[in-house]
């Protein structure tokens, strides 16, 4: 076994402590409800067994939404990040949320076949077009919504946020910070920035819960229906959660941010932009 390691939700209202086997190794899953629910091109998570996990606060603040038949996503109800989701004897636990090196690295992607268009796998971890064959049939779930032809076409994973932007954006960037793995509970965030004027909301503008960490500007949106990050529309700037897209934006060749603060087990392929913290 490996040494425990604690996390938490962006919040910090929902926390844990857990071990992982040194048998486990972390599942890199492209499926849309993944993508959907973190907006992160491909959620982070590892399974620990019930018994080397346990919950150390906030478990009456966490929601969950029915993605698909017998399976619950759950979700912090303040922050909206994404949080553990206990079943029998195990745990799955999002990467991002962690705040040491739990001493497993990724070992496979889930569901390539949905990966995003506009980020390709560069590694050489095994690749499963699905779920892999000793979790039987997981069908992928690929509705999108309403779309606009012409337009960036995007929603939440349950579909009561709708929206388009009508033009290119200005600036796509991955970031690293601990802030935004916490937020989105997976290695990595990667946004759109555009200009406010190009973002159009279609449906569900009510329904987004902003959440603003204490002491910081760091907000993050999310579904209150389904934990769902959400675009953020500021004045003079909104910012997209790539994950949210039903349409592909080419961001392969986009500069990664704070890459001084990535997560231990993640490692950035490719010979893409890196920097410590930001460009300049």
């Amino acid at each position: 076994m490996n040494d425990p390691v604690t996390g938490h939700c962006l919040c910090g209202g929902v926390s844990f402590v857990v071990t992982f086997s040194t048998e486990n190794g972390i599942n890199l899953c492209h499926c849309q409800m993944c993508r959907k629910q973190t907006g992160t091109l491909f959620s982070s998570w590892a399974i620990a067994e019930r018994s080397a996990f346990s919950w150390q606060s906030g478990e009456d603040q966490i929601q969950s939404y029915p993605s698909s038949p017998g399976h619950e996503r759950t979700f912090c109800s303040v922050c909206g990040s994404q949080v553990p989701m206990t079943g029998g004897n195990q745990v799955a636990i999002p990467m991002g949320l962690l705040n040491e090196d739990p001493g497993i690295r990724p070992q496979r992607h889930l569901f390539a076949a949905s990966a995003y268009a506009g980020y390709p796998i560069s590694d050489e971890l095994p690749q499963f077009e699905a779920a892999p064959p000793e979790w039987g049939q997981r069908p992928e779930r690929s509705d999108a919504g309403d779309t606009i032809p012409g337009m960036i076409n995007g929603g939440c994973l349950c579909g009561t946020l709708r929206f388009h932007i009508t033009a290119p954006p200005t600036k796509i960037m991955h970031c690293h910070c601990s802030r935004c793995r916490k937020s989105r509970a997976s290695a990595h965030v990667s946004n759109l920035y555009i200009d406010p004027d190009t973002f159009v909301w279609n449906a569900g503008e009510e329904n987004v819960t902003l959440y603003t960490l204490t002491d910081t500007q760091h907000t993050i949106g999310f579904c209150k229906s389904c934990g769902a990050t959400a675009p953020l529309v500021f004045p003079g700037l909104a910012i997209v959660p790539v994950g949210n897209l039903d349409d592909v934006v080419d961001v392969s060749n986009a500069p990664h941010i704070f890459c001084g603060s990535k997560a231990p087990w993640f490692t950035v392929m490719g010979h893409v932009p890196q920097f410590d913290t930001t460009p300049g």
